[in-house]
């Protein structure tokens, strides 16, 4: 990785914007693993490692309590 820091108005050489060819030659990741990896293992690479969604979700709610409320339910 390259130590240098950039300005903001300094446009990145690494990285450069992709231009309308380049969105038209991408591929999803799922065709390019397939010529890589097994079946499984494409599976299991492109299967979310997060938790499922719980069926019931809770709802934020803010309040406002005055300091007598605070002070007996701590």
């Amino acid at each position: 990785m390259s130590q240098r820091k950039t300005q903001l108005h300094t446009p990145d050489t690494e990285n450069p914007a992709w231009k309308a060819e380049d969105l038209a030659q991408a591929r999803p990741d799922s065709e390019l693993l397939t010529q890589l990896f097994s079946p499984e293992r494409v599976q299991s690479l492109l299967t979310p490692r997060c938790r499922p969604k719980a069926a019931l979700t809770k709802v934020h709610v803010g309040i406002r309590l005055s300091q007598e409320v605070v002070d007996h339910l701590s």
